[in-house]
């Protein structure tokens, strides 16, 4: 006789939820970085000057601390 697994026949429906703040939050974070690390690479080959190096860098790690810092947090 052939019994079926349990594990493997239940079906589990995820909660329905709305999108919170706190994923809005997460998206614009991870655009901000993102972009921000696009135009530091840009402006690695087009020669800008430091200060555009240095803002580029400050806003992608500023972005990438807090996205941490909020993952570590919803653990």
């Amino acid at each position: 006789m052939i019994h079926a697994d349990p594990a493997r026949t239940r079906t589990v429906v995820p909660a329905q939820r709305g999108v919170t703040r706190n994923d809005l939050v997460r998206v614009v974070l991870w655009a901000v970085a993102v972009a921000a690390a696009v135009v530091n690479t840009v402006a690695s080959y087009r020669g800008a000057s430091l200060g555009t190096h240095l803002v580029c860098g400050l806003i992608t790690a500023a972005g990438v601390g807090v996205l941490v810092v909020d993952g570590r947090r919803r653990r």
